[in-house]
């Protein structure tokens, strides 16, 4: 079996995300990919994050039809910071038997080897990357071929479109009333307007807080 995990704050899930999970489906032949949401995401401490109940939910509602992707409510199980590398460690003893890869953006993977055990990450798990604007594909494969020859690392780039695409730009164009059409699903975008999300000084939120060790 293989399965890829595209974990993120998805604070909103959007078009990019989807885009990124179908690709890798296909052109890794994934059986399945699991949609993985941080409960306390390490880059964001300290920062302001919707409700996990609130962007599982739009999880959900964005490949409701779609049964090659699934949502993992694993996060909200441990304490501390979702660190993909404890993340990926679960993962691989709950399916000992799959073949499992990670799918990033190319953006991630400029600074994936100061992640929190970014060369074990690099060593023991396979990574799947999707491209980013700013960066071309000849300049993201020099990265990758200097991380194969580091660490050995195995990492696939997809064939996959730039998406300028985020959940920083949803978040902050329904900060001042502008259409987030297009941007994500019509399901969740219909959601955000019925929790009354992302507005300015909505409250539909959580302070993250940060631990005394990282």
């Amino acid at each position: 079996m293989k399965l890829g995990i595209l974990g993120g704050s998805f604070d909103p899930v959007h078009n990019g995300h989807l885009l990124m999970a179908q690709y890798g489906l296909e052109q890794l032949g994934l059986d399945r990919v699991i949609f993985l949401p941080a409960f306390y995401p390490p880059h964001k401490l300290e920062n302001k994050l919707s409700s996990f109940e609130h962007r599982i939910k739009m999880l959900e509602l964005s490949f409701d039809d779609c049964e090659d992707f699934e949502v993992s409510s694993l996060e909200s199980m441990r304490s501390g910071p979702s660190y993909t590398y404890d993340s990926l460690q679960l993962f691989t003893k709950k399916y000992p038997n799959a073949e499992l890869y990670f799918l990033i953006g190319a953006d991630s993977l400029m600074s994936l080897e100061r992640w929190y055990r970014g060369e074990d990450l690099l060593k023991e798990f396979s990574f799947a990357v999707a491209p980013r604007p700013g960066k071309s594909r000849e300049e993201i494969m020099l990265i990758i071929d200097r991380l194969k020859e580091n660490y050995g690392a195995k990492i696939y780039l997809l064939n996959s479109p730039y998406v300028e695409i985020s959940s920083t730009l949803i978040r902050s164009r329904r900060k001042v009333d502008k259409s987030i059409r297009y941007h994500l699903p019509e399901a969740v975008e219909a959601y955000i307007y019925e929790e009354m999300l992302y507005q300015k000084g909505e409250k539909n939120c959580i302070q993250i807080p940060k631990p005394s060790t990282l």
